[in-house]
């Protein structure tokens, strides 16, 4: 009973143009204060500076609206302000949170000050707050945490199984928040922990056909490639 967006898509003729969805682009240079080897992250806060996660150096690095270097946040450890690894980060409102490798978000103010540890039922690989609900992903599974209540929404079936390393992603729009289902050609808006479709992403021709399981060996799979998804 949702209202769906369908967005037809035909890769061959369809070119987005940078100035349909920017109005400028500016090049900021970075400091040369540390060396980034593989920038997996960036979130930038209300004043223009950016956080960057480098997963080659596994940490979290505040920039100015310039480029200056300004800290790195915590470091990686086992103490309570530590992180054992970071799979992904969140910037809400007036603080900046990790997704830790032992089932927990850690919470920074904006200057890198730690304000708490969260444990998780789970080792969530993506997460985001919104309010006091957290929502965390993993694969194609999907946790909205109101406060001790957690829900878990699976679209793996028995057969289509994939590794956590294959990505699902979260996008804010101001107080709405968005989750991208991998391999569902479908966006959700989750509204108060209950996700709902709400944009299809019609591919076509180009669909991934529903005979073939969707698991890990799918990316050795050279007959699919020109499949979309």
């Amino acid at each position: 009973n949702s209202n769906i967006f369908t967005i037809p898509v035909n890769i061959k003729e369809d070119v987005l143009v940078l100035s349909k969805i920017a109005d400028s682009i500016r090049y900021i240079p970075l400091s040369n204060d540390l060396l980034l080897r593989d920038i997996n992250t960036l979130k930038v806060d209300k004043q223009g500076a950016f956080y960057i996660t480098d997963s080659k150096g596994d940490g979290v690095f505040k920039f100015d609206k310039d480029g200056h270097f300004v800290c790195q946040i915590s470091s990686r450890g086992q103490g309570a302000e530590e992180y054992i690894n970071i799979s992904d980060i969140d910037l809400y409102q007036d603080h900046i949170s990790f997704c830790n490798g032992s089932n927990s978000i850690l919470y920074f103010d904006l200057e890198g000050n730690f304000l708490k540890r969260r444990k998780l039922s789970d080792n969530w690989i993506f997460t985001v707050s919104s309010g006091d609900t957290i929502y965390g992903s993993n694969c194609r599974t999907l946790a909205t945490i109101i406060g001790e209540k957690e829900n878990v929404y699976s679209f793996d079936t028995p057969e289509e199984t994939l590794l956590s390393m294959h990505s699902t992603h979260f996008t804010r729009n101001g107080s709405q928040i968005y989750w991208e289902d991998l391999f569902n050609d479908t966006i959700y808006n989750i509204n108060k922990g209950i996700p709902s479709p709400f944009v299809y992403i019609d591919f076509g021709e180009m669909k991934l056909p529903e005979d073939i399981i969707r698991n890990n060996e799918i990316y050795s799979n050279n007959e699919i490639t020109h499949y979309c998804t």
